[in-house]
């Protein structure tokens, strides 16, 4: 093993550029992926807070019967 190292020694700069480029590359694509999941995270639990939110003030201003029939729906389920 020795001996191919040093027998390598020429090529080693090139293909530590090589690997440092594609690590890089690596990097980059795992950065993006988890910054877009964790955006695509918080949008969809602010449109569910929200929704959820303003349903339920619909429903408890608009009609109190609903909320009974939505209770009386949870207890028996």
């Amino acid at each position: 093993m020795l001996v191919n190292r040093e027998g390598l020694k020429n090529k080693e700069p090139h293909y530590e550029r090589y690997s440092f480029t594609v690590n890089s590359k690596v990097a980059v694509v795992v950065v993006v992926v988890v910054v877009v999941v964790v955006v695509v995270v918080v949008v969809v639990v602010v449109v569910v807070v929200v929704v959820s939110s303003l349903l339920i003030f619909i429903i408890i201003v608009v009609d109190k019967n609903i909320v009974r029939v939505l209770t009386c729906s949870l207890c028996e389920s």
